[in-house]
Parts: C-alpha cells; sequence; structure tokens
C-alpha cells in the first residue's frame, strides 16, 4: 500500500516509501523477516536486548541532540489523529501503541 499523502511540497521525499508502515518494512511477501524490533521510546533496553543476543557487552548509548519541546500529542487534531490511526492500523495493532500512551 503507497501513501499519496503530500506533507510538505517544499519535501517531497516525505511521502510515499517515508511513510510506509513499518510493518511493511519488516516483511517479505507479507511475512515477518525479524525476530526483534526495538523501539525509540525504549532505545536503550532494546540496544542491550541486541548486544545480548549477538552477546557483546552493553554500554551506555550517549543521548545527544536532546530537544525540549511538546509531548507528540499536542500536535495532532481530531483529524490528522484519525488519519495516522487508519494508514498505520496495522502497526498501531502490531506494536501495541495507543495515542498519547
Amino acid at each position: 500500500m503507497k501513501n499519496r499523502i503530500r506533507l510538505s511540497r517544499a519535501a517531497p521525499w516525505l511521502e510515499d516509501e517515508a511513510l510506509l508502515p513499518q510493518l511493511d518494512r519488516l516483511s517479505i511477501d507479507g511475512a515477518v523477516a525479524v525476530d526483534f524490533v526495538g523501539r525509540f521510546e525504549s532505545l536503550q533496553s532494546g540496544f542491550d536486548e541486541v548486544c545480548s543476543r549477538l552477546q557483546i557487552e552493553a554500554r551506555a548509548l550517549p543521548h545527544v541532540f536532546k530537544t525540549n519541546h511538546a509531548l507528540y500529542v499536542e500536535h495532532y487534531d481530531d483529524e490528522t489523529r484519525k488519519l495516522v490511526e487508519q494508514l498505520y492500523a496495522a502497526d498501531i495493532d502490531a506494536f501495541g501503541y495507543c495515542f498519547g500512551g
């Protein structure tokens, strides 16, 4: 499924492939082709898990480019929230996401 949404005329790369659901990126012929998916929200624990599986020593990841901004939910109205829920329904279900959670 290709998303046909233009987010910005100045940034045409922010459409099509850039907007694919994550499950589309993790699948080959419809079957999930990975055995672990880390989350940015818990980057350190995901990195620790990968290190453990590879049997290498984990280390603390530095936090670089930290920003101070509003929580992502502040950037959505009802229309954009519904759009995201429709486009990424499979990802939301597969990864157990909920808006604001």
